[in-house]
């Protein structure tokens, strides 16, 4: 719990920095390796979450956004498709 803090201050002091220079931030986190409260936590603490998924029962890569601020979006999961070309998402 006491890393959990330390990682949500760190995430609040970052997003702070992104506020002021008008960047974008990205942080990668795989789902599960926290308790669920922390991760919708720092969901909430960031501007924008996107999720991507693995269906594994269907071998398929998903996104879905979780949280935008300040744009409109499309709601629903988009699949992806990913090759040595690149990344594609399939509406």
């Amino acid at each position: 719990m006491h890393g959990e803090l330390k990682t949500y201050d760190l995430i609040q002091r970052i997003y702070g920095w992104i506020l002021k220079t008008k960047g974008v931030e990205i942080v990668n986190a795989v789902r599960g390796m926290h308790r669920k409260a922390f991760e919708i936590a720092i969901r909430q603490a960031l501007g924008n979450a996107i999720i991507l998924e693995r269906d594994e029962k269907e071998g398929s890569v998903y996104l879905w956004v979780a949280k935008t601020t300040r744009t409109s979006y499309k709601k629903g999961k988009f699949g992806l498709e990913i090759d040595e070309t690149g990344v594609r998402i399939i509406f």
